[in-house]
């Protein structure tokens, strides 16, 4: 059985539509112990008759057989392995490692053996056989084009394959080294297939066995020179088990980086030392900024505000109103805000201006944009005044506002007082608050953000209790100070009747408090607060469209977040 047989195999190449014949028709058979030469001007199909045989080309028709075995089913996986079991190349471009030795070079191809030892025998065993044994040391810039060939052999031999497939070895060597290199090739590959493509047939007249020129794709003469029994073919190697491959690449892969590091020591000495200098530097840099992280929030990227400065606790521990007082005494600040979260990018809250612009809002308080704005400034907590982007001019108005509420949080409606313009793109949309109506928007932030559940319930004049499904809960500023008022629509019809004989509200937020040594959060933490009917405020029409919900007035909804963050909040600013 032939080795290698290619029956009407042709290959075509299509480039932006057009289509050119590589090979064409090709029958051909090989066996061990030939040293075939292949011949044909430039661009008739030799280079491309090598590539279908090494499988680097696929073909689009007939069939190539391996010892037998169709391939016409192959994939890319298959192929590599094929190269891998039955080839090795030899290029016209030698394709060595220029700054390896000799014994490196030829070494790299014997990383599967395992032992270090045989795999250096095996190398300078090889070295000595293409007559190298006086370079062994020396590296590959330093080599002749005869020398740096025969390393290229050596490599090849080093695989032990069954095929050697030669690309114009001798192109670049002058006449008397070509004639050397073609001698040894045919020493040392006489129980091997050798397929040589070359310009000058005189070169290898004396060593080939077999004469094949091709022409235009198609194979134009199929000459034997001479017949030599073919070698028995390789005993086949037991196939290894999968853990034992992975273990071999892990063992390849150290091999391969101490040579390389043997190779050129002191540049790879200098990359080493660069590279753990630079993880060191990138694990400072992580653990300042982990440590930054730690001390203040999730963020870090806290808004730009002049003359704002952050304060927290090393630990992460909250900071009390007591100790926030004598710092701010101490570095003269004109104000302090204990609980300052809204005036970072962590939070943004979105509002419609108009009926069809969407904007996206940092709240602020404490700035002061000039006096060229249209209204005025707000001075009521539940005022505001929006510093927004030019294009919105003609919606919220020039000389005077067009707008007079803006819907905040999904829930908070403020009153629009001023606006202010700007042109920059890369400035963000502010909504200015004064320093109460602030710390409202804080608590009721905070609160929507927190876990949060409430129940309600209520017993009318006839004994009867009724349960209210309250689905949210939103700050009031129509509320009388202290109270609060349930939009349930039963409860208020009973109410207004006087049937409402005692009312039961229970609210309850969640928060959890950091533990920084351990770098957990602890179990989570509540804070209830009760309300009764005494705390209803009867003067208040809510509106029950809006759907079910519990109104604080904004000291009760302050207090309750207020209770929380005291607790658990970790920073504070001074200005």
């Amino acid at each position: 059985m032939a080795l290698l047989t290619l029956k009407d195999i042709g290959k075509i190449y299509v480039s932006e539509g057009n289509v050119a014949v590589g090979i064409r028709g090709v029958n051909l058979s090989f066996d061990r112990g030939e040293f075939v030469a292949v011949t044909g001007k430039s661009g008739s199909g030799k280079s491309t008759l090598l590539n279908v045989i090494s499988g680097m080309d696929s073909y689009e028709e007939g069939e190539l057989f391996i010892e037998g075995e169709a391939t016409s089913h192959y994939l890319q996986p298959d192929w590599e392995q094929y190269r891998e079991k039955y080839i090795s190349f030899i290029f016209q471009d030698y394709n060595i490692i220029e700054s390896f030795t000799v014994l490196q070079n030829v070494e790299l191809a014997l990383l599967h053996i395992e032992n270090p030892r045989e795999r250096h025998a095996r190398a300078l065993e090889l070295i000595r056989r293409v007559g190298l044994a006086g370079h062994i040391r020396q590296k590959g810039s330093k080599l002749s084009g005869g020398q740096k060939q025969r390393t290229v052999i050596a490599r090849a031999l080093a695989k032990d394959s069954p095929i050697i497939l030669a690309d114009e070895p001798t192109g670049n060597l002058d006449y008397a080294t070509s004639k050397e290199i073609i001698a040894l090739l045919r020493e040392v590959s006489r129980d091997k297939l050798l397929i040589m493509v070359t310009h000058n047939f005189d070169q290898v007249e004396d060593c080939a066995t077999r004469h094949i020129r091709i022409f235009d794709g198609a194979v134009e003469m199929d000459h034997t020179i001479h017949r030599e029994e073919p070698a028995a073919p390789a005993p086949q190697e037991p196939k290894k088990p999968a853990h034992r491959s992975k273990r071999r690449d892990f063992k390849n892969g150290m091999a391969l980086g101490s040579t390389i590091f043997a190779a050129k020591p002191k540049l790879s000495f200098f990359l080493a030392l660069l590279m753990i200098v630079g993880m060191l530097g990138i694990f400072a840099v992580t653990t300042l900024c982990g440590t930054a992280m730690d001390m203040f929030d999730k963020s870090y990227m806290f808004s730009h505000i002049d003359g704002r400065v952050v304060l927290a606790h090393r630990d992460g521990s909250p900071l009390t109103d007591a100790e926030l007082a004598t710092l701010k005494e101490e570095y003269g600040a004109q104000s302090l805000l204990h609980y300052d979260a809204l005036l970072d990018n962590t939070y943004r809250f979105s509002a419609h201006i108009g009926d069809y612009h969407y904007v996206s809002f940092v709240y602020t308080y404490g700035e002061h944009y000039g006096e060229d704005i249209v209204g005025r400034y707000p001075t009521s907590p539940d005022e505001v005044l929006l510093y927004l982007p030019i294009y919105l001019q003609p919606i919220v108005g020039k000389d005077t506002l067009l707008i007079d509420t803006v819907k905040l949080m999904g829930s908070f409606d403020a009153r629009v007082v001023g606006v202010k313009y700007f042109y920059d793109n890369n400035l963000d949309p502010r909504c200015l608050f004064t320093d109460e109506g602030f710390r409202y928007a804080t608590a009721q932030c905070y609160l929507q953000d927190s876990s949060t559940s409430f129940t309600a319930e209520y017993k009318d004049t006839t004994g009867a209790t009724h349960r209210m499904d309250l689905y949210s809960f939103r700050l009031s500023t129509d509320l009388a100070p202290g109270t609060i008022a349930l939009v349930e629509e039963s409860f208020l019809s009973a109410l207004s009747n006087g049937k409402v004989e005692s009312l039961s509200v229970q609210f309850i937020a969640q928060y959890y408090r950091y533990d920084y040594y351990q770098d957990s959060s602890e179990k989570p933490l509540t804070f209830s607060k009760s309300f009764t009917l005494e705390d209803v405020d009867v003067t208040a029409v809510p509106d029950v469209s809006e759907g079910k919900m519990l109104l604080m007035s904004p000291d009760v909804l302050t207090a309750i977040a207020e209770a929380a963050l005291a607790d658990s909040y970790k920073q504070a600013s001074l200005f």
